[in-house]
């Protein structure tokens, strides 16, 4: 099982070796759902439980409480400073696995008080419940602001004076500059434009989401 489940990962760790910053790279052709839910890897964490969609039933006292079985796991082996993976489901596929800084990224569908519905395989779109004591939940904004962002498609989401449609176009970005976001305002994204090109305004508006996915790209390099 764990060579199968290390096999399966394989893929997802080529990608965010790139990462260079304590959030990960997100896919932007995925659908956009709520943010990241984030699990730190410690020296020594329990294991990561999946569960089944929780359901209320009623406790012995008669009070409604939401339950949920257990329908799978990741464990981890235990480390100096930070564990490392062990053992999981082989069609694991999450937003993404940074080793290197020790978590794993789940893209939010659907969140409750208590409960954290995650897309547990990118590829085809599997979820998983999560607790949600047990792994951070990252809005979309705060994600952005600790990015590096860039632009896939700079010619229909250039660089913009305001944060409006209709607004003077500043620049078209190149696809590979790296845009340090300044603030967030609904769907669009400040960005810094310092250093990168001559005769260019050094801060302008970017779209960052249509309302269904990410448009920008880069998340989490830094």
């Amino acid at each position: 099982m764990r060579a199968r489940f290390l096999a399966a990962l394989t893929a997802v760790l080529a990608v965010s070796a790139g990462a260079q910053h304590g959030l990960p790279e997100a896919d932007p052709a995925a659908p956009l759902g709520l943010g990241l839910a984030v699990v730190r890897v410690t020296d020594a964490p329990p294991p990561l439980r999946f569960y089944a969609h929780p359901a209320l039933a009623e406790a012995p006292s008669g009070v409604l409480v939401e339950s949920a079985t257990v329908a799978d796991s990741v464990t981890f082996d235990p480390g100096r400073g930070r564990a490392s993976l062990g053992s999981g489901p082989p069609w694991l596929l999450p937003e993404v696995i940074d080793a290197a800084r020790g978590h794993l990224a789940f893209r939010v569908r659907t969140l409750t008080p208590e409960w954290v519905e995650a897309v547990a395989n990118r590829a085809d779109g599997r979820t998983v419940w999560l607790r949600r004591d047990r792994v951070e939940v990252v809005a979309w904004p705060d994600v952005l602001l600790q990015s590096l962002v860039t632009l896939p498609d700079p010619g229909a989401n250039p660089l913009r004076e305001r944060p409006h449609g209709e607004a003077s176009i500043l620049a078209t970005p190149d696809p590979e500059w790296q845009l340090r976001p300044l603030a967030v305002r609904g769907a669009w994204l400040q960005v810094s434009t310092l250093g990168l090109a001559d005769r260019i305004p050094p801060a302008g508006w970017v779209r960052w989401t249509d309302g269904e996915r990410l448009l920008v790209g880069g998340i989490g390099e830094e």
